[in-house]
């Protein structure tokens, strides 16, 4: 089975040993390239000094490699199960079909769908070096995205703690611009459709997670990190 995005989607978007970051100490950016389609980005910076709280996404995104009125991203809502639409405009992030101005605040490993024109750039503090928790709400889906600036897998998470065949993770296909399901059997990751095994080497930059039984997912930045 196979979940299609809204109708709406017309054109969207440390130290040396992570790839492709530049750093000093737990500071630093990462140049991120949508290729012309849609793809999933994640927040892999925090604002400088946020701490675990949450900050403005424009902090940690450089304004000037956004294209206005042409960069778009896509918000997943729980509420409604959709993608919400939202248009950059020079200044600010406006609501797709409103345009009005709308802040949208995030925490490291929240994750979207954009494209852009470009390359973006997203900079600041590197919220972990080592492993990071995600926290997931029960009985809802919710976008889950890697928060480390560097490239990750299936294998990177800990999925210990989730139900089989009930918990479900559905990972973003660019190409035909839908989602892919997977079922956990209790061992290892299932294709929705063929019941064949995904393989926990599967790259992923982000993915939608349902859970009845998972309130927190651990990441491990390690290369590879696999269950024990």
């Amino acid at each position: 089975m196979k979940k299609l995005l809204t109708a709406m989607i017309v054109s969207l978007v440390a130290g040396a040993v992570l790839a492709d970051v530049v750093s000093q100490n737990i500071v630093g950016y990462q140049v991120e390239d949508s290729s012309g389609e849609g793809r999933t980005l994640s927040i892999k910076f925090r604002e400088i000094g946020a701490g675990n709280n949450e900050f403005d996404i424009t902090s940690v995104i450089d304004a000037n490699t956004i294209s206005e009125y042409s960069d778009m991203l896509q918000a997943y809502d729980a509420n409604s199960g959709i993608f919400l639409n939202y248009i950059w405009d020079g200044s600010e992030w406006v609501d797709g079909d409103t345009f009005v101005g709308v802040e949208i605040n995030v925490v490291p490993g929240n994750s979207f769908i954009i494209l852009a024109e470009g390359a973006w750039t997203t900079l600041g503090e590197v919220a972990s070096t080592t492993t990071y928790d995600h926290a997931i709400p029960l009985s809802e889906a919710v976008m889950v995205g890697n928060a480390f600036p560097a490239p990750q897998t299936l294998g990177n998470f800990n999925w210990s703690g989730v139900a089989e065949y009930s918990d479900m993770v559905q990972v973003y296909e660019p190409q035909e611009g839908v989602f892919l399901n997977m079922i956990w059997d209790g061992t290892q990751w299932l294709d929705g459709d063929s019941f064949d095994p995904v393989a926990f080497a599967t790259p992923v930059e982000a993915f939608l997670f349902y859970s009845d039984t998972v309130d927190t997912l651990t990441q491990r930045l390690t290369e590879p990190y696999f269950l024990d």
